[in-house]
């Protein structure tokens, strides 16, 4: 046998053997995941939106106090989990503090993008370190992106469209 063969053979196999485990697993019925992945089926509608589509869209807390806007909306490097950067202050983009909030803990209700925390508590808890995340393309659904998919690093602070 043709050793090149062979060894893409040999390949192949261990590939599969690696992937078997896990095509096994199967969820508990009922079982909710606490964060769900991008490219997970989600209930909230968000993930069915593009970047482009929430982009400079405002987010108000649970009173109707504005948060911020958000500029981009990016993926962590760790987690396979979405995050829309929140702009707040600042004029014409300088000056603003930025922070990351996971989309799963957003709500579009009634066309408004609404968070149940306080402006405080994510400035606290929620700072945006471009380093951190890849920025999503902005011309498909949320839910369609992997973890996989190669995506240039996330701009930094005032990038503008």
């Amino acid at each position: 046998m043709n050793p090149r063969l062979y060894k893409m053979l040999l390949a192949g196999a261990l590939m599969a053997s690696m992937a078997l485990p896990a095509w096994g697993i199967d969820e508990a019925p009922g079982a909710v995941n606490a964060m769900p992945s991008m490219g997970s089926a989600n209930e909230n509608p968000i993930y069915r939106k593009t970047p482009d589509e929430l982009w400079r869209r405002e987010v108000f807390d649970r009173n109707g106090e504005k948060i911020g806007t958000i500029r981009t909306v990016v993926r962590s490097q760790v987690k396979d989990i979405a995050h829309a950067v929140i702009t707040d202050g600042g004029i014409m983009g300088y000056g603003a503090r930025e922070i990351s909030v996971p989309l799963n803990r957003l709500q579009l209700v009634d066309g408004k993008l609404l968070i149940d925390d306080t402006r405080e508590s994510l400035h606290a808890n929620n700072l945006y370190m471009p380093g951190s995340y890849v920025e999503l393309k902005p011309d498909r659904p949320i839910s369609e992106f992997s973890a996989f998919e190669p995506q240039g690093p996330a701009m930094g602070s005032g990038t503008q469209r």
